[in-house]
């Protein structure tokens, strides 16, 4: 047992066991690099529903230089417009907002509503990937956001209408920092928007692939609802998505705000989570996802050893989450593909499979294709057939093991 981190709550009980895993986004540049292992272990707090990891990873360590590249996606791209209508709709955001994004990679969401906004700036700790936004023309800072990066901010900008954090909450082993950053840097009136992968979906769906080092936190509302009250804020509408396999788009104020309430649908998507989101239901939960590990594991050895051609598709943290939890590696899978050119060349850390270019799997096409970018899987399969005509066999792995085959002719 260890002490919840969010409520701070004494008892927070060993969930699911993943043994010890390289870190997801550490790509190595050849198969003899050394390679750390950290435990992967998740915790349940029964008081607020929270879900989190025992051992949180130096954020230097992982986020000082960073792999991962928001890809340009027509998935991504619906949701964005799907967030943008719910926060117009809502009245936290207009055409004279200043809006400022934690986490914000290359920019991708930003320059979604840079015309549909007064201004926009980035904060993210990795120059590789701010670089990429600076030359789109995204003003970045290159920095963790906290209470003194955003006094930095506002000196520079001045105070914003909305913070937006996409998918960063849970990157964070102390949130607090990111909260006492955004109520220096929010107007009385502002709006904090915090997008995460939503715990719920994650339980419901046998996620376990979720559960890497750099997500810290699998929230609840019950739990976020937990850290805000402590630092200020109250909880005061959502909704929520099948991006990323499932999350929740939650708006925060400050308390200093009298108009506060909540909306029709954060209270329904809280008494929803009274029903799902027990100890038991988590020990269930644990329990399928050792079934799913288990099936994989014996369902892709079996093909291997048949001699046919398995590649991976998506060179994604919670891919290698799958691959090294099932102990596969590149005996079973020859190659991994993904569109991303930092990527390509290198290897995946502890299942040390090569990284391909899409092309290269278009002119050499396997038998099966693993989709370890699952949540992407339709995305990713019209994409293969428009390029190819081989018969391949896709296999999604979440909710439950999923074979897909069609002869695909042109």
């Amino acid at each position: 047992m260890i002490n919840c981190r969010l409520c701070l709550a004494e008892r927070s009980e060993l969930a699911l066991d993943l043994g010890s895993t390289p870190l997801a986004n550490a790509l190595l540049d050849s198969r003899d690099q050394v390679q750390q292992k950290f435990p992967l272990q998740l915790y349940f707090c029964n008081k607020c529903m929270n879900l989190q990891l025992g051992v949180c990873v130096d954020p230097d360590t992982l986020y000082r230089h960073y792999l991962y590249v928001t890809p340009t996606s027509t998935t991504l791209a619906q949701h964005y417009r799907a967030l943008y209508k719910f926060l117009e709709d809502g009245n936290y955001l207009s055409s004279s907002s200043a809006v400022l994004e934690i986490g914000s990679n290359s920019g991708e969401l930003l320059k979604f509503l840079s015309p549909h906004v007064s201004s926009v700036i980035g904060v993210d700790p990795a120059k590789n990937v701010a670089t990429i936004a600076i030359d789109r023309g995204i003003p970045t800072v290159v920095d963790f956001f906290n209470k003194k990066s955003a006094q930095e901010v506002c000196k520079d900008f001045g105070n914003v209408d909305v913070i937006i954090a996409r998918h960063c909450f849970a990157h964070n082993a102390d949130p607090s920092q990111m909260l006492d950053g955004a109520c220096t840097l929010l107007t009385e009136q502002g709006a904090m928007v915090i997008e995460n992968a939503y715990s719920v979906d994650t339980i419901q769906n046998n996620e376990f692939d979720q559960v890497y080092h750099e997500h810290m936190y699998y929230y609840s509302l019950h739990s976020l609802q937990a850290l805000l009250e402590r630092h200020g804020f109250s909880l005061v509408d959502a909704m929520t998505s099948h991006i990323h396999g499932g999350s929740f788009v939650a708006v925060a104020k400050k308390t200093s705000d009298r108009k506060l309430g909540k909306s029709a649908g954060l209270q329904r998507l809280l008494e929803r989570e009274l029903d799902v989101l027990s100890l038991k239901g988590v020990m269930e939960f644990a329990d399928r996802s050792l079934r799913i590990i288990k099936g994989l594991r014996e369902a892709i050895t079996e093909i291997s050893a048949q001699g046919k051609i398995i590649y991976s598709y998506g060179a994604t943290a919670k891919g290698n989450t799958l691959l090294n939890v099932c102990g596969l590696d590149y005996n079973h899978i020859k190659y991994c593909v993904d569109s991303t050119d930092l990527k390509q060349g290198k290897f995946l850390p502890g299942s040390e499979i090569e990284i391909v270019s899409e092309d290269f799997c278009y002119e050499n096409p396997p038998d099966y294709f693993l989709l370890t970018a699952w949540n992407y899987a339709e995305e990713i399969m019209e994409k293969f057939i428009e390029k190819s005509s081989a018969p391949v066999t896709f296999i999604v792995p979440f909710p439950e093991i999923t074979f897909f085959r069609k002869n695909y002719t042109n």
